[in-house]
């Protein structure tokens, strides 16, 4: 949830810039790629969720055959 909270609030840092007239280049870049960042470490969390996830199944079935 970390990942989220901050990847919303970097996006909202876009936003603010933008309502407060033409964004500086580099803080506009700067929020973009924070916002870039933190969005790729959550797919890559979610990616991490999901093997765990199938592994789990897989050894869950794994297990019920065994124990038939």
């Amino acid at each position: 949830m970390k990942y989220l909270d901050k990847a919303k609030e970097t996006e909202q840092r876009v936003t603010d810039l933008y309502k407060n007239g033409q964004p500086d280049r580099s803080d506009l870049k700067a929020a973009v790629e924070s916002t870039t960042q933190y969005y790729g470490a959550l797919t890559q969390q979610i990616e991490i969720w999901q093997v765990n996830a199938v592994r789990s199944k897989n050894n869950a079935a794994s297990l019920v055959k065994s124990l038939k």
